[in-house]
């Protein structure tokens, strides 16, 4: 489950074609840090790092997500909020929003929600709790659900925890973003000047 489909002409998400070239690849693009990610009309907020060593740590600060270090050395880019601050408004994000994440090397890239998913952790409180995918009930283990969402290289991922029953931490949302690579302009030879 390592790896996406590489090339395709575009993508349907809820009957929007979204033009691409490339759907994930095999490397990040970019080894810059990221400083902001946003989705238009919904959010914009600042990227902060994890200090070194410490995979655990999210941001307590408000408008504020964390970049979760081991997906970037895993080769995809995780960010990580607090589901009381940045991460209360990530229940708002569909399937086809657009995420665009701005880099340190003044670039950015674009990221089309593809998938959105929801588990329970069931040692809520544990970084090493086992879940159940909600959608399907099937069992994964830590390992397993790093494997399914931060192990695919090349996407984009959005976490935070699902706050049920006074659990703040009872699960863990998973909004997944497949990179969209620009889509040249492409001008036909009579339209080449202004008449």
């Amino acid at each position: 489950m390592r790896h996406l489909l590489a090339k395709s002409l575009a993508i349907l998400v809820i009957g929007v074609l979204i033009p691409t070239t490339a759907l994930a690849v095999s490397v990040i693009r970019t080894k810059a840090l990221a400083i902001n990610v946003s989705i238009p009309l919904l959010f914009s907020y600042r990227v902060i790092q994890q200090p070194r060593n410490d995979a655990g740590f999210v941001s307590l600060e408000g408008q504020r997500v964390t970049e979760f270090g081991q997906a970037f050395q895993s080769g995809s880019r995780g960010l990580l909020a607090d589901n009381k601050l940045a991460g209360s408004i990530f229940s708002s994000v569909g399937l086809g929003n657009i995420i665009t994440v701005d880099y340190a090397d003044n670039t950015h890239e674009d990221f089309v929600v593809t998938r959105l998913r929801h588990f329970q952790a069931l040692s809520p409180t544990s970084p090493y709790s086992n879940f159940i995918d909600l959608a399907t009930g099937d069992f994964y283990t830590t390992r397993d659900l790093f494997d399914a969402t931060y192990g695919l290289k090349g996407i984009l991922i959005l976490q935070t925890c699902i706050a049920k029953d006074n659990e703040w931490a009872w699960g863990r949302m998973f909004i997944v973003g497949t990179y969209l690579e620009p889509y040249p302009l492409v001008v036909p030879p009579n339209h080449s000047r202004i008449r």
